[in-house]
């Protein structure tokens, strides 16, 4: 039976429907030849991670790269629930990693999963301000080998494609709140400080306030004599090193030490050679803020940290919360003995932690790896400086073992005077909220 061959016109060109037919079924053969399917991953190799966020759904696509092509594995997606819209994008983009380590749970337990993104969802999941949901969600990522690594040009256009139409309009609102966490240190803070002296002892009082309202109180007990000049600049000295400590950089002073003030603001002028010192000691801390400001209050808007220097019974004290009593051996502008706690070790149990929150360095080991990362997910980096999170009070400062060995040596020291049960002697430096290596 022969072909008829039908002349059809399109635009200025004329072909039969046999060729056009031809031309078709060659198309769609070749379509098939080339599906994007899905790709099996050999054992051990690294698999890749593409993560996607839109306004109603988190996405990704697991690949490997095989002769500088990228194959995709697995397609996850998942519709988000009413609370989950409201999350942050960076929330969602973390949420996103953990619905696919959920759903492909194999995968992940048999592969390193390389994350690639340009954005520091590593370093924002190693932040102290982090909510509990992401502090959850980090511990629960912390059993897989997972790495981040930032993401480059894109080899298949699938690929391409997926990434654009769930990433349209998200850089930029992920860079809003990038630069929001990186400025909430440099909110303002309020440092209430006060300083009494008496024939009992020099004790000091120092109240912290966050511009949201939240509360750090510290009272401080002088184990040296101080008049009352003394202990207002000694108290307003730890406040200062305090706030250093939390990597405050905006800072507003309240004091109701009329002498502190004044000279602190150049009206007053200092000619004791005491309080000289005091103030080279306390204008030189003063350099290390972005934004200083001290004002003189009456004593009853004082009220808080004159009690705390009093270790009075005018503190209401609300939910059960401790108050930790600081014991301070040195007088600010005494010049201290060199100690070998100024000698830090560069090789420590914290160095394998830090390098691998600070630069994602793991071990070679995989066991090991796997360990480190679990127990990472317990720790934080503030200004350079490790800390641990406790469960019900603040964070912990870790410690080398000369710093542990000398902190020991110094609590057992002031304690053992009064205290002669092991036991509290052992706890006490935990309560101070510093951590050494068992």
């Amino acid at each position: 039976m022969g072909s008829i061959e039908i002349p059809v016109t399109l635009g200025d060109y004329t072909v039969s429907v046999t060729k056009m037919m031809k031309f078709v079924v060659a198309k769609t053969i070749q379509f098939l030849i080339h599906l994007p399917l899905m790709a099996k991953p050999k054992d051990g190799e690294t698999l890749y991670i593409y993560l996607a966020v839109s306004e109603i759904a988190v996405s990704s696509v697991l690949i490997r790269e095989e002769n500088g092509k990228q194959q995709p594995v697995y397609y996850i997606s998942k519709t988000l629930l009413d609370a989950e819209t409201r999350y942050n994008q960076l929330e969602k983009l973390a949420l996103a990693l953990v619905t696919a380590g959920r759903k492909l749970r194999p995968y992940f337990q048999c592969h390193p999963i390389v994350v690639l993104t340009q954005y520091p969802l590593r370093a924002v999941l190693h932040k102290p301000e982090l909510s509990g949901r992401l502090t959850k969600w980090v511990v629960e990522l912390s059993k897989y080998d997972i790495t981040f690594q930032p993401r480059t040009a894109i080899k298949s256009q699938v690929l391409a494609d997926f990434i654009a139409y769930f990433s349209s309009d998200m850089q930029i609102q992920a860079e809003k709140e990038l630069l929001y966490l990186e400025q909430q240190s440099n909110t303002t803070w309020r440092l209430s400080v006060d300083g009494s002296s008496n024939n009992k002892g020099c004790r000091l009082g120092i109240v912290l306030t966050t511009s949201t309202g939240d509360v750090i109180q510290r009272s401080i007990r002088c184990e040296f004599k101080a008049t009352n000049n003394e202990a207002e600049y000694e108290a307003l000295i730890a406040g200062f090193d305090l706030a250093r400590e939390l990597n405050i950089k905006n800072i507003e002073v309240t004091s109701d030490s009329q002498l502190v003030v004044n000279q602190l603001n150049g009206t007053y002028q200092a000619k004791d050679s005491k309080m000289t010192s005091y103030l080279e000691v306390v204008k030189e801390k003063v350099k290390h803020f972005s934004e200083f400001s001290i004002v003189q209050v009456p004593r009853l808007e004082n009220d808080h940290a004159d009690a705390l220097a009093n270790l009075g019974s005018s503190i209401q004290i609300k939910n059960g919360i401790t108050i930790p009593v600081v014991y301070m051996q040195w007088s600010a502008v005494w010049k201290k003995p060199e100690q070998s706690t100024n000698t830090i070790d560069t090789q420590s149990w914290m160095t394998p932690i830090i390098e691998y929150m600070h630069h994602g360095t793991l071990l070679e080991d995989k066991n090991e790896s796997r360990k480190l990362r679990t127990k990472a997910a317990r720790f934080t980096l503030s200004s350079g400086r490790l800390y641990k999170r406790s469960f019900t009070g603040p964070l912990l400062r870790c410690l080398n073992p000369a710093e542990a060995k000398y902190t020991l040596t110094e609590h057992m020291k002031a304690i053992a005077k009064t205290i002669l049960d092991q036991g509290a002697c052992v706890t006490k430096p935990l309560q101070l909220g510093t951590i050494g290596q068992q």
